[in-house]
Formats: structure tokens, sequence, C-alpha cells
């Protein structure tokens, strides 16, 4: 009962669970707990649901808010798609695009990742337009119209496209658009 004809047909096809969802038990350990993942769901969601409290912001696999790495564990290739070398190497993956086919130990995305700045002026462009101008701990090297992931001390995590010319500007450029009074 609740299965339909074709998602059986499937099973039996496979030997086992339809195509594309996750096998059944399947789970995750991050921070010393065991998280059961639900067929088909992300690793992502799969948190979300348990509560954890997991950055993310696009869900498309562009952001790399979501960012996680795997301790143990294969990771699939989708998950980390357009990630560079160095960081798969490392067992980073994007959590919104990984569908494990066996358990997987996770972490947090280390903070070799993240670089502290400190705010040096916020200025109002226009009503709906803040600049923001950050000043580096050390040096950033960066292309032009890369973007970079800022988080707030509340761990909210947003991407921005930098308006600062590399090689020029010695603090770092990022314009802010206010939606309904919120600059985030």
């Amino acid at each position: 009962v609740g299965d339909d004809v074709g998602d059986i047909e499937r099973r039996l096809e496979t030997g086992g669970e339809a195509k594309g969802e996750s096998p059944a038990g399947l789970s995750l350990r991050y921070a010393g707990a065991d998280y059961d993942l639900a067929p088909g769901e992300s690793v992502l969601d799969a948190l979300l649901r348990h509560g954890i409290d997991t950055p993310y912001s696009c869900r498309k696999g562009a952001c790399l808010t979501c960012l996680l790495r795997a301790e143990a564990g294969a990771v699939p290739e989708a998950a980390q798609a357009g990630l560079r070398e160095t960081l798969c190497l490392q067992g980073y993956f994007l959590a919104c695009q990984c569908h494990p086919e066996a358990k997987l130990t996770l972490a947090a995305a280390g903070g070799d990742l993240y670089r502290p700045a400190r705010v040096a002026a916020i200025e109002r462009l226009s009503p709906n337009v803040t600049r923001l101008l950050l000043e580096p701990a050390e040096a950033f090297e960066y292309r032009a119209g890369q973007f970079v992931n800022l988080r707030r001390a509340d761990g909210l995590t947003r991407s921005y496209s930098l308006a600062s010319v590399p090689g020029t500007d010695p603090l770092l450029e990022v314009h802010l658009f206010d939606f309904d009074g919120d600059l985030y």
C-alpha cells in the first residue's frame, strides 16, 4: 500500500530502491551524531529536516554556501561539479547536490575557506543600493566580477559579486540591494 506500480517495477528491475532514490537505511554522521537520509533526499535537506543549522542559499550548487567536507565515505561526482580540484581532493562537496549512495561522515567547511575582513565603510548609493567596503585581514587575490560569500556573525551567508578592481583597489567592494528593508 502506498507504492505505485511504476515504483515497484523499478525496484524489481534494479534489485533494490527505485532509481534516483537513496538506498534504504542510508545515514549521515555529522558532529558526532547519526542522521537518517530519506529516499532521494540531498544531504542538505536531510540535515535541515533534522534541525541542523546548515548554511545554504541557492540550492542549485552555484553559490557554494552549503559546502561541507566528507571525512569518510564516497562523495558522488555530481556533488563536486564545478569545484576547484584542490577542494575536491580535500573532500569538499555541495550538500545541496549530494545524494550519497553509502554512509557519509561529514564535517563543516574548514576555516581555511573563510577569511576575516573589517568593514571599512558603508555608503548609501541610492534608496535601495548600499556600497560595502571591506578590508581583508590578509592579502586576497580575486578576479574581476568574482563572487564571494559574506557570512555574518549569526551564520547567515549570502553571495555577492565583487565590484572592486583586482590589483588596484586595496578594499573589497560589494553592492548590497535593499529588498523590503533587508540588506541581505
